[in-house]
């Protein structure tokens, strides 16, 4: 998953009553890369189409964070889970209209750089995808 960018404005009322107003903001991505076993089936005179993955890969997380005027970098990588399901209803010979269903499994151990003590966080990147869409076969 390439660059997502959240920014969002606090304020702040401190104990003196004084206003402090911060930004914080972060860009992460996230890239997975891995083995996996596909199969696929037609099946009534070729109109229905069902398929399947599963795969096992490598996750790498990079967030570049702004909390107030610190800077922030968190890197983290770890082993990964994924699988997908899905029906294709074949309107023409090339081209379907279908559904699938595909889940990523994934727990990255980074530490937190410019943060001291550095201490270990977990980050669940774990996700579930429902997909509705036109397909082309050739």
């Amino acid at each position: 998953m390439p660059h997502k960018k959240i920014m969002l404005y606090c304020r702040r009322v401190n104990k003196d009553n004084s206003i402090i107003y911060s930004m914080i903001s972060e860009k992460f991505e996230t890239h997975y890369i891995g083995a996996f076993f596909e199969t696929r089936g037609f099946l009534g005179k070729n109109k229905h189409c069902v398929f399947g993955n599963v795969g096992v890969g490598y996750i790498r997380y990079n967030n570049d964070a702004k909390i107030a005027y610190e800077d922030v970098k968190i890197i983290g990588n770890s082993a990964a889970f994924s699988a997908e399901i899905g029906y294709d209803f074949l309107i023409t010979k090339n081209f379907a209209i279908g559904l699938q269903t595909s889940f990523m499994l994934g727990f990255v151990n980074y530490l937190v750089d410019n943060v001291k003590p550095k201490t270990p966080q977990k980050e669940n990147l774990s996700h579930l995808n429902i997909t509705l869409g036109f397909r082309f076969y050739k």
